[in-house]
């Protein structure tokens, strides 16, 4: 049975090679009119040789050894035919993999379709290809023995593992009976599939129709060997792992029945790798109602010129109100179901209107930094900057919330894991140039003082996470520092107005997605300075590094007519730095691993005389 599990692991890793060798680029969708509409899933790649040569010139300088994308899909796909030369291959056309299964089938069948200027030529000229049966089949062999089937559909050639389903299929596509995966999209997939480097699209309402029924059995089964919960009066309750569960297979089967499709587009360049993946809900559902835009037009975020360099968070962006009180009710729903509560409590419909009335209060646009401080007692320092229509009614949400968080359903949800929390405010706490400021703290702790958690949440928060906010000229300025002065600061900022020049690192992050000035969240992210803060607060010790970094991955984030699309960019310099830390790591671990040894080894016993 192994052998037959790696057997087909093997084959279909090679299948996958085989589909990302061939080069192709059209303006024409043709070879996603071959592939039918009901697939799982489609990838394709347009010109091999420019998105092989992008990705060179992208990784070159970055890898510790040297590595030639091009150079090395090509001589796999030659070791596959049995010719160097490629012959009978189109490289000026598109190829697609494609994905098929039938209900309960746990491995769905693996298809490709490559291009070819002469099919004749190619079965005669690549050794390893045979010519056509009498049912059109082609057999490439590797060591002798059948590997894949071939079988020609006009300009393409459709590949499998399976003779059977070869010849059906080409029998099939060639008829042209079934609708195609090209009619199916809409007019953005279509036009990202033609002009993108590397197109993936995955079909979740056939995934759900096929794996939903047999996932969500064996999830029912899994709550079955769960062990029970504690008894009630235990002073540390564990959560109960069913309704756990039960939780995320609400998300889950939320996703599966509500979203159409998932497309992801990879574009390689020289400096720079941009991927966009968008999600595709179904006309009419729930989700799709939840993401809509504000009526509103889109307004600059003038606002952006408080982030900061160094930081290891900057976030920009616009708040859509209709998405965030929709995504609000919802995902109070599923905290209600997990801490055991009736979704038509009191304490519960009272949470939903206090989070609408929060939202209903704030303005069009917000930012916010996260810096992390490895000095401090908590790691981290974060900054706020909101707009709000109506401070008094912001304000008596945030006092509201505090009040109803006692035995609320936040509370219940901690409670049920293991975690007590407090959230306390404290109105008029200091005054600063006329300007009232408020205070909060949260504080978090675990049940169970000596558990590893317990211990990483003591080392990560202390005492607590100290807030010093208030309203300056219609904006809600909020800081949680060490330094209780820190607010000061920032109401001098806010006060002298929004800064005319923006910080770099956030200039280069608007300049390097495309239109990101019309997104909804723009965002920066350090893993540098991720990682620096994680080393800090591990109890364990780490390996400490101080690489500087002047750059960041960049993510922006979209709502529009039913979908969600989140475009992100990886820097070429940020992935170099990555790489020196990644190497600069293992040479200390190397090295403290030495010293370990060499602690361990016993002295040798002195020589006799």
């Amino acid at each position: 049975m192994l052998r037959a599990m790696r057997s087909r692991v093997v084959t279909l890793s090679v299948l996958l090679v085989v589909s990302f060798s061939i080069p192709g680029f059209s303006a024409e969708s043709d070879v996603l009119k071959m592939a039918p509409a009901d697939s799982l899933f489609c990838a394709r790649i347009n010109n091999l040789d420019a998105t092989t040569g992008s990705l060179d010139q992208f990784i070159s300088g970055v890898l510790p050894m040297p590595v030639v994308t091009s150079m090395l899909v090509k001589a796999q796909l030659s070791a596959i035919l049995g010719n160097p030369n490629l012959d009978g291959l189109n490289t000026a056309g598109s190829f697609a993999v494609f994905g098929k299964a039938e209900l309960n089938q746990m491995t769905p069948d693996i298809y490709v379709l490559i291009p070819v200027t002469n099919y004749d030529k190619l079965a005669d000229v690549n050794t390893n290809v045979s010519r056509p049966d009498a049912n059109g089949v082609s057999v490439i062999t590797m060591a002798g023995r059948p590997f894949v089937y071939m079988s020609k559909i006009g300009s393409f050639a459709v590949i499998s593992k399976d003779y059977a389903k070869t010849m059906q299929m080409a029998k099939s596509l060639s008829a042209g009976s079934a609708p195609s995966l090209a009619a199916s999209l809409d007019a953005a997939q279509a036009k990202q599939a033609d002009t993108e480097p590397v197109w993936i699209y995955g079909n979740i309402q056939q995934a759900s129709k096929i794996y939903g029924p047999m996932l969500f059995a064996q999830i029912e089964q899994l709550k079955t060997m769960m062990p029970k919960p504690a008894e009630p009066n235990k002073p540390a309750p564990p959560m109960n792992p069913a309704v756990m569960i039960d939780m995320y297979s609400g998300m889950l089967k939320t996703l599966m029945n509500e979203g159409k499709s998932l497309t992801i587009a990879v574009n390689p360049k020289a400096d720079l790798l941009l991927i966009k993946t968008t999600f595709n809900a179904v006309h009419g559902t729930e989700t799709a109602g939840m993401l809509s835009a504000d009526k509103a037009p889109a307004m600059k975020n003038n606002l952006v010129g408080f982030t900061e360099d160094g930081s290891m968070m900057n976030l920009a962006g616009r708040m859509n109100h209709t998405t965030y009180k929709k995504f609000n009710t919802k995902f109070i729903d599923l905290i209600a179901q997990f801490a055991g509560k009736d979704a038509n409590a009191a304490d519960v419909v009272k949470t939903k209107k206090l989070c609408d009335d929060m939202v209903d209060s704030m303005g069009e646009k917000f930012i916010c930094t996260l810096s992390a401080d490895p000095n401090a007692k908590t790691f981290i320092d974060a900054k706020y900057v909101i707009e709000v229509k109506d401070a008094d009614k912001f304000n008596k949400g945030i006092d509201e919330f505090a009040q109803t968080w006692s035995g609320g359903v936040f509370d219940d949800l901690y409670k049920k894991m293991g975690i007590e929390m407090d959230f306390t405010v404290k109105r008029g706490v200091d005054k600063y140039q006329g300007i009232s400021i408020d205070a909060a703290t949260l504080s978090m702790k675990f049940a169970d003082a000596n558990s590893p958690e317990s211990q990483m949440i003591n080392a990560m928060y202390g005492k607590g996470f100290g807030y010093r906010w208030a309203v300056v000229n219609g904006l809600w300025v909020c800081r949680i520092s060490d330094d209780p002065n820190a607010i000061y600061k920032l109401i001098d900022q806010v006060k002298a107005g929004p800064p005319a020049q923006v910080c770099p690192e956030m200039q280069k992050a608007l300049s390097i997605i495309p239109d990101a000035d019309n997104a909804d969240v723009v965002a920066t992210y350090n893993y540098l300075r991720l990682f620096k803060m994680m080393s800090a607060m591990m109890p364990m010790p780490m390996p400490k590094m101080d690489i500087p970094s002047k750059s960041n991955l960049v993510f922006a984030a979209r709502v529009r007519d039913g979908s969600l699309s989140l475009d992100m960019a990886l820097p070429k310099e940020h992935l170099s730095e990555m790489m020196m830390a990644f190497q600069m790591m293992q040479m200390q671990m190397m090295q403290q691993k030495m010293q370990n040894q060499q602690m361990q080894t016993p002295p040798s016993a002195p020589a006799e005389k």
